[in-house]
């Protein structure tokens, strides 16, 4: 990884992603969950805000999270609405519990709005750090990542870490 590269692909409590940092790299961009193992540990040479997010997403430091880690996240690629709902489940399910799709628009103060919450779980910018995981529809696990190959196994085992 060049010093001017904005992403970085790191192995986290819930498996590799890849972070990716604003242009400036003072920001979060967005967090991608991978299928792969990362080629090789974070670099040196990745920026400061990438260094900490990757720090952040390890264990033992995933549990305990502060909040304030939000600050660093460029939310201009979502809708205030989607923000809102994003940033409750951060605040309010905690490692280790669950929440359904209309449990979670209840906490976001838009109870008529399960349809548009489970639209943000899949649209989450940030999964792992916004722990979309612990989504579940009523009647069994829900979505995850729009399904694609692999998602619905990759959802359980990260449930199944936390419990």
């Amino acid at each position: 990884m060049a010093a001017h590269d904005l992403s970085c692909e790191v192995l986290t409590v819930h498996g590799p992603v890849r972070l990716r940092a604003t242009a400036d790299g003072h920001k979060l961009a967005g967090i991608d969950i991978l299928f792969t193992s990362p080629a090789s540990d974070l670099p040196v040479s990745a920026p400061a805000i990438l260094r900490r997010f990757a720090t952040a997403l390890s264990l033992p430091a995933y549990r305990g999270i502060d909040a304030a880690i939000l600050e660093d996240c460029d939310w201009s690629c979502t809708t205030p609405f989607r923000e809102k709902v994003l940033k409750t489940l951060f605040a309010q399910v905690p490692f280790g519990a669950r929440v359904t799709y209309t449990g979670l628009a209840h906490l976001a103060e838009s109870p008529k709005a399960t349809r548009a919450v489970a639209s943000t779980m899949r649209h989450n910018p940030f999964p792992v750090l916004i722990p979309c995981h612990r989504v579940v529809a009523q009647n069994g696990l829900g979505g995850f990542m729009g399904n694609v190959e692999g998602a619905i196994e990759r959802k359980r085992a990260m449930l199944a870490m936390e419990a």
